[in-house]
């Protein structure tokens, strides 16, 4: 900071020497800070940062003109600029498409004019084009609105290849063609301006050049730290009588990017990445008109893995903490997680866990990937496995007089066995054990991988002595590295990184590189919740109407090249389940067919597996909760209800069929036959649909289906899906789908008519949805939705029962 601080006062000692501004010796090829839109406004569309700035001359002592005002920002820039008169200039400039070869062109214009006066008016057209990272190519045509128009053409080379944050030398040549200086009438080319320019030192920017035909030199200086800039330009010209001439500006630009910084004086920080409540796909949303209110302040899993890829490339950022992050997430949302972490330690950067209190499967996360886990003295270590139970409500069902009738496939579509089953049944035990042991397979080999060398026996030995209420026990058992008090904390982190500052945000930087790599759009569409009909909520419900359309409406859109369908749900309406799928179909038989692929999270089963079926490709995590191909109806029956309560009803009826399904008699048998076949038939299109879409056959896609649910890591061995990974693996696959060469960007689609403004639920008003969201009545409805294990997040979501309606 010493250092930045004395830099600082040199160059404004050396800016208080320079005087008016003149800034046509800068190369037009490699220009594209703050004064783009006044040397090349083809160049605003080259970085995305805003900044605004402020420069002055200092030929006068005082707060007197020359001096200007700029505000730029992506593919903008306004200026305005006092110099005997009051001067404004508009420009904008931006690339022309995706690919490597449009997005690396750049076209610009500007409009300039003296206040008070639009008849005193100038502007230009300009052209930037950057092949390869090594050369700029630029042309820009100034004053076209008079009749002898300035040409300028440019170019500048870099000779050593460039990073997006590392040191840069650049070799510029600019050449004109028009009027030999101010006033002298004679037209020509005009001889040309070279120049040399340095960033060797991270913030420290250092140019030059020499235009040849004005005998002039020109110097710019800046440093830059966290979001400011402060530099110099100044242009010294030999006079006629011999003297020097120096002409310059001072400036202080505040940026939204950070610049960089000196190096010797990086930071070494550690990330806290500050996980706030569950991770999630999305956040749950209530559309109301184009206002969007975002209910839930949850972390999403695609911005945490941007995150942790973003400290993995940053210099500064030596590390990660996890400060108390008992967040909530699936199984397979952790190991997804873990997947990222274990990219980010492969740089040599290490990763640290602090726990008053550690859970179940977030110890098993931290034994995973952390170097160190500590522990509060007074804390423990909640390790005890996997393990759940489930209410079955029939005895008290019929004690109060309501039946279900419970149309089920197979009994392995056990969803509605709570209402039906006075206990668990042979196959839904089948089932579970299965499920759980895999699972617990999983969250052992999970500590086993990350800490097993250092606990005092075997993993399963260690879980089954579990929870570890006693700090020293946990220590003692190797599952923890210290015990350690908060005000402890940095100490151990200046032993473990050298460091102990803590930031929760990764400052961004300005991407250095000239050329860009041509981007891919897909399309991301998220089907998290339960599948209704209709229009659906965002992070809630899936309905059939918004997810359909905004599957067709990427489907349909030229910019996008591929779709992929991120599937968080446990099912529901059967009808609802095939329009999405129709749709995903489509993607691939259809017109304006393009690569669709189905990423699973934590759970996919029954009509979550169904609108996945279609897709290219099914990637799922080893722990994803997919399968239970079947299809299942509850119905209940009021009618002993009825009679208890001294309620009698009579019917009416035309038609022999005319009140089949009433809940208010007991149901005929061939009304139960009825309904068994339409459950029997819905099943076998089913099967039938996955079996096509999976290139089996009926008998093949039977023999697990039936109602059974299935790990990732079954499902793959099963042929249910094709591989096993998260996002990155999703978009390595779109990629060789695609094999255009670009990178993919990840744009969000919705079924929503029109474009939504998003706003956040304040904490007064949250509270209320949250008690409408979780009160006593409407828990005991979504009671059958969720088999909660021994964990702290829900694993398993099962179907809606939407009375009178199959469901998948």
């Amino acid at each position: 900071m010493k250092k930045f601080l004395i830099i600082t006062l040199l160059l404004a000692s050396l800016a208080m020497y320079s005087m008016p501004l003149a800034f046509n010796n800068s190369s037009i090829a490699s220009h594209e800070d703050f004064l783009s839109g006044y040397i090349n406004p083809a160049a605003l569309g080259t970085t995305n940062n805003t900044s605004f700035t402020f420069l002055k001359s200092y030929q006068e002592k005082d707060f007197k003109s020359p001096y200007a005002f700029i505000y730029k920002t992506k593919g903008f820039s306004y200026m305005i600029e006092d110099d005997n008169g009051t001067y404004q200039t508009i420009a904008t400039g931006n690339n022309l498409g995706s690919n490597k070869v449009l997005r690396n062109f750049y076209l610009g214009s500007s409009f300039g004019w003296k206040s008070g006066s639009l008849e005193d008016f100038d502007f230009s057209n300009s052209i930037l084009y950057r092949p390869i990272n090594h050369l700029s190519f630029a042309y820009i045509l100034s004053h076209p609105n008079d009749l002898k128009p300035q040409h300028r053409a440019a170019i500048a080379i870099r000779p050593f290849a460039s990073t997006s944050m590392g040191d840069v030398l650049e070799l510029t040549s600019d050449l004109g063609w028009g009027n030999y200086g101010d006033f002298n009438e004679t037209r020509g080319f005009i001889k040309p301006i070279v120049g040399v320019n340095t960033n060797f030192l991270g913030g420290l920017s250092l140019g030059a050049n020499y235009d040849i035909d004005k005998d002039q030199v020109g110097i710019r200086f800046s440093i830059s730290n966290f979001n400011a800039v402060i530099g110099s330009i100044s242009n010294i010209q030999e006079q006629a009588d011999d003297s020097k001439k120096n002409v310059g500006y001072g400036y202080v630009s505040i940026n939204s990017d950070i610049m960089g910084m000196l190096k010797g004086t990086e930071r070494k920080k550690i990330l806290d990445l500050n996980i706030k409540g569950d991770i999630v796909d999305e956040n749950t949303k209530f559309s109301i008109g184009f206002v969007s209110l975002k209910m839930d302040e949850n972390t999403t899993m695609l911005s945490l893995l941007k995150k942790i890829k973003q400290a993995k490339n940053d210099p500064e950022i030596r590390g990660l903490i996890f400060k108390n992050n008992n967040f909530g997430a699936s199984l397979a949302k952790r190991q997804e997680l873990l997947t990222a972490l274990q990219d980010f330690k492969s740089s040599g950067k290490k990763i640290v866990f602090y726990y008053e209190n550690i859970s179940n499967t977030n110890y098993a996360f931290a034994a995973n990937i952390g170097d160190k886990i500590y522990l509060n003295p007074e804390g423990m270590v909640n390790l005890v496995g996997i393990g759940g139970a489930s209410p079955y409500i029939k005895e008290l069902l019929d004690k109060v007089g309501i039946d279900f009738y419970n149309f089920r496939s197979h009994p392995y579509k056990t969803a509605g066995n709570m209402f039906s089953e006075g206990q668990m049944t042979t196959e839904e035990r089948q089932v579970m054990e299965r499920l759980y042991g895999d699972l617990y397979a999983e969250m052992v080999e999970m500590i086993r991988q990350g800490r097993g060398h250092k606990l005092a026996g075997q993993v399963e030995d260690i879980i089954d002595n579990g929870p570890y209420f006693i700090p020293q026990d946990a220590l003692n058992s190797g599952l923890v590295d210290e015990l350690v008090e908060w005000h402890q904390l940095n100490d151990k982190l200046e032993e473990e990184f050298g460091s102990h500052s803590i930031t929760k945000e990764i400052p961004r930087r300005v991407d250095k590189n000239w050329s860009k790599p041509g981007l891919d759009k897909v399309a991301i569409i998220y089907a998290s919740g339960n599948i209704i009909s209709g229009k659906g909520q965002a992070g809630r419900m899936i309905g059939s109407e918004t997810t359909a359309k905004a599957i067709r409406k990427a489907r349909q859109d030229p910019q996008v090249k591929g779709i992929i369908l991120r599937v968080d749900s446990g099912g529901g309406s059967a009808l609802a389940s095939h329009i999405i799928a129709e749709e995903v179909r489509l993607c691939s038989q259809g017109e304006n067919k393009k690569p669709i692929i189905a990423l699973m999270s934590g759970v996919a089963a029954s009509g979550g597996y169904y609108i996945s079926t279609w897709a290219d490709e099914i990637i799922a995590e080893p722990t994803t909760i997919t399968g239970s191909i079947g299809v299942i109806g509850m119905i209940p029956n009021f009618a002993k209800l009825s009679s208890k309560l001294g309620v009698n009803w009579s019917e009416v009826k035309f038609g022999e069929n005319a009140t089949l399904g009433s809940v208010t008699r007991e149901w005929t048998n061939d009304e139960k036959e009825m309904f068994k076949n339409f459950i029997k038939d819905s099943y076998d299109r089913f099967v039938n649909t996955v079996a096509t879409s999976r290139a089996a056959s009926y008998q093949e896609i039977n023999k697990i289906a039936m109602g059974q649910v299935w790990t990732g890591n079954q499902a793959l061995e099963n042929g249910l899906i094709d591989k096993i990974g998260g996002y990155e693996t999703a978009l390595q696959s779109m990629s060789e789908m695609l094999d255009s060469g670009n990178e993919i960007s990840l744009v969000t689609y919705s079924g929503h008519d029109k474009a939504q403004i998003e706003v956040s639920v304040s904490s007064l008003v949250a509270p209320l949805f949250t008690w409408y969201n979780k009160s006593f009545l409407k828990s005991l409805i979504d009671l059958d939705k969720q088999v909660k294990l021994n964990t702290d997040e829900v694993i398993l979501y099962k179907s809606p029962y939407n009375f009178n309606q199959n469901n998948h």
